[in-house]
């Protein structure tokens, strides 16, 4: 799975840590530790069209090996996507604005700390 539920935040106060997700890369299985250095990709028939609909995640550096690994000199075809998009398109298609994000990352914050 790319998405992994991790323990990674140790509070200084002495508060529960928190478990949270984490993207890693389907083909060197490594954290995803930046959007910018990330892909999503997700495999297409011969127009294009999304075949499962299951994304996979990968480093930029990763995704030609990731294909390669995955059918692509077979014949198989793969999109991809900056994660960075991802983060526009999740909220929009789940009716969040800008300023609700936000608005609940402030109160996580006030909460987790």
């Amino acid at each position: 799975m790319p998405i992994k539920l991790v323990l990674p935040i140790n509070h200084p106060r002495g508060r529960k840590d928190l478990t949270c997700p984490e993207v890693h890369c389907d083909y060197c299985q490594e954290r995803i530790k930046s959007a910018r250095h990330g892909n999503y990709e997700w495999e297409v028939d011969e127009q294009g069209a999304p075949t499962t609909g299951q994304m996979c995640f990968t480093h930029k550096l990763c995704s030609r090996p990731f294909r390669q690994a995955n059918g692509e000199a077979e014949g198989r075809h793969w999109f991809s996507m900056e994660l960075a998009d991802l983060l526009v398109f999740l909220p929009r298609n789940l009716s969040t604005s800008p300023q609700q994000v936000a608005a609940h990352e402030r109160k996580m914050i006030e909460h987790a700390l």
